[in-house]
């Protein structure tokens, strides 16, 4: 990628479930700025991000976390108090309020009792929920849901977000403001994320790491990946036909 340190790298990362590799030998590395990770179904997508937020241990390869390699219990409590992770299934403490779980989610990621309030505050008002707060969170719509999840997944302020399609079941209102918010956040922070929207990885993506397989075909610049397409002025259109070339 760029010349940014990397907070993230993976290399010779292999998964194999049931005799088959998932992920086949990724070697990638994710600094500050926003990467998407895109794919057809069962390319890997969900698996390496899984692997990278050390919630599955990879078969053969090496991670490593802001120079730290994830092994072993200390590598592990390294990683995960500088990630955020939002799967894309996630359970919520549907009794409890709104608030009330983005501040369990802060607190369990290591943030200061006294802090605690004021993170799950700036999450909620990030991710528009503010006024939802004291609200049981069984109340919440789809979208809504999906915008606690990301909010449980930033309260730590962590420096690495890894999001396994954050917009689903989000309106286009919803979904704008929620890339507005990954820009903001992609600024100070490394952002890794997966999406089989293509206007959404249009907009988003500075860097793409594409997966065929389990293996990587493309992993650069988006622009780089868009340079052999015609200039139509639409981005979003650009990027789905570089795709096909690379998946087909």
């Amino acid at each position: 990628m760029d010349a940014v340190e990397p907070v993230v790298e993976c290399t010779g990362l292999r998964k194999k479930y049931r005799g088959k590799w998932a992920i086949a030998g990724v070697d990638a590395r994710f600094a500050r700025g926003t990467t998407v990770v895109l794919g057809a179904n069962g390319a890997g997508k969900t698996t390496l991000l899984s692997m990278l937020a050390t919630v599955i241990k990879p078969t053969a390869g090496v991670i490593t976390v802001d120079s730290m390699p994830v092994r072993g219990a200390a590598g592990v409590e390294h990683a995960r108090a500088l990630i955020g992770f939002l799967p894309q299934r996630f359970d919520i403490m549907r009794g409890a309020k709104v608030e009330e779980n983005v501040s369990y989610a802060s607190w369990a990621h290591g943030t200061k009792a006294g802090d605690v309030g004021a993170c799950a505050a700036r999450a909620l008002r990030a991710v528009g929920l503010e006024d939802r707060r004291n609200e049981r969170a069984r109340v919440l719509s789809g979208g809504q849901r999906q915008r606690l999840g990301i909010a449980c997944a930033m309260a730590h302020e962590p420096a690495i977000l890894i999001l396994d399609e954050p917009s689903v079941g989000l309106d286009p209102i919803q979904r704008s403001s929620l890339r507005n918010l990954i820009g903001n956040l992609a600024t100070r922070t490394a952002v890794i994320l997966s999406t089989h929207l293509v206007d959404d990885a249009a907009r988003l993506g500075r860097q793409a790491l594409v997966l065929r397989d389990g293996a990587t075909v493309f992993d650069g610049a988006t622009s780089s990946l868009l340079a052999g397409q015609s200039d139509t002025g639409d981005k979003a259109q650009a990027l789905e036909a570089a795709l096909l070339e690379l998946l087909q």
